[in-house]
This record gives C-alpha cells, sequence and structure tokens, in this order.
C-alpha cells in the first residue's frame, strides 16, 4: 500500500487551515473531506514545522545513514535543532542507539 496521498498540497492546504486557522473540528473535516485524523494531524505538525513545503509529496524516498540519524538524536537531545528529527522521520529518538543501523 503506497503512503503517497491522492490530496494535492491545495486540497491538503484548505483542510489544514480549517483545522489550525478556522478552529474547525477534526471529526468534520474527516466526513466532509473523506481523510483520517491521523492525516489531517500530520498535514497539520508538517504545516507548522516546514510551511506549504511540509505538505509536498516528495519525489523519492530518502535513506539516512546511522550516522545522519545519531546525529539528529543527538542535536534533539541537546535542543540545537528539533526539526532535524522531523525531517528525518526519527519517530523514536532513543531507538537509533539500540539498533544497528
Amino acid at each position: 500500500m503506497s503512503k503517497r496521498s491522492p490530496k494535492s498540497v491545495e486540497e491538503k492546504l484548505e483542510i489544514v487551515n480549517l483545522y489550525l486557522e478556522k478552529g474547525k473540528s477534526i471529526s468534520s473535516l474527516i466526513r466532509e473531506y473523506g481523510v483520517s485524523d491521523t492525516a489531517i494531524r500530520t498535514w497539520g505538525r508538517k504545516y507548522q514545522q516546514l510551511g506549504v513545503a511540509g505538505l509536498r509529496e516528495s519525489r523519492n524516498w530518502i535513506r539516512y545513514s546511522k550516522e545522519v540519524k545519531e546525529q539528529a538524536v543527538q542535536d534533539y537531545l541537546n535542543g540545537t535543532d528539533q526539526r532535524i528529527l522531523f525531517v528525518t522521520g526519527i519517530k523514536y529518538p532513543l531507538e537509533v542507539f539500540s539498533k544497528s543501523g
């Protein structure tokens, strides 16, 4: 099953604006647009962190080395740059240290 969204950037932006700016409930957006609550929350988080660029689908899957992931975790733990974790897709920072690359 593909992780790609059938919604365009414009549609995502419309939904995110209704959710974040207009205060429309997630349940009403689910009914109106046929998307999951997870998608709406994810788009909202990406929009808040990266702006419209966060709503665009990447053209390819990016694999990051163990070293890059470990540096992202260190930056996060040191409070240097928390956006790195989001961009690299690390959901549970400490798992990087418990698993081999």
